[in-house]
């Protein structure tokens, strides 16, 4: 695909985006006006009821009717200019194709996969048969590594964890806390790029 074919995909798109946000801003502004404007009936504080005529009573429904069906059309509106404007910051970012589908190669999912490759490293790196770990969903369970694999860490009674299920052990035997955990992969970091 050429560069100018891409950057008018890109232009298209924003186009229609900003289109349709300014549609949701127009029905926002349209609903609003419906439910911001002050019923020209006397309600049956002024008249009474037993002086209210059916007639009034109708009209004074119709007009309720229009105030609710305004501010359910006012919310739907609300919550798709939300995600028309997500939609679109999406797009800019990189993040998504023009018809909202995920990009494999967006930048956050680029950076979380760095993230948890390095994790990866790391734990791979202090895990050894025979240590053990915690979990991290409930960091009082540990496990006992028994073979440690390219993905994943098989523990005593065969189960296989993903390194980012699991947290390294201090030297006091308990869980890192956040801290701990950032300073050890400084560590880590530092000794890797040193060798």
């Amino acid at each position: 695909m050429s560069e100018t074919k891409g950057n008018a995909m890109n232009d298209t798109t924003i186009a229609k985006l900003e289109r349709q946000i300014e549609r949701c801003k127009a029905e926002i502004r349209r609903t609003e006006t419906i439910l911001n404007k002050q019923s020209a009936v006397p309600g049956w504080t002024v008249t009474g009821r037993s002086n209210r005529s059916q007639s009034l009573t109708k009209k004074l429904d119709r007009e309720n009717d229009r105030h609710i069906d305004a501010a359910v059309q006012w919310q739907a509106a609300r919550d798709e200019l939300r995600h028309l404007e997500a939609r679109l910051e999406a797009y800019r970012a990189g993040e998504v194709y023009g018809n909202g589908q995920v990009r494999k190669d967006a930048p956050s999912r680029v950076k979380r996969k760095k993230a948890q490759d390095m994790y990866a490293d790391f734990m791979k790196s202090i895990l050894a048969a025979g240590s053990m770990a915690a979990l991290v969903d409930n960091p009082s369970s540990r496990i006992k590594v028994v073979r440690v694999n390219k993905v994943t860490v098989t523990d005593e009674h065969g189960e296989k964890w993903n390194f980012h299920d699991l947290l390294p052990l201090n030297n006091g035997g308990t869980p890192m806390d956040e801290t701990e955990l950032r300073a050890a992969v400084r560590l880590w970091q530092s000794q890797d790029t040193s060798t």
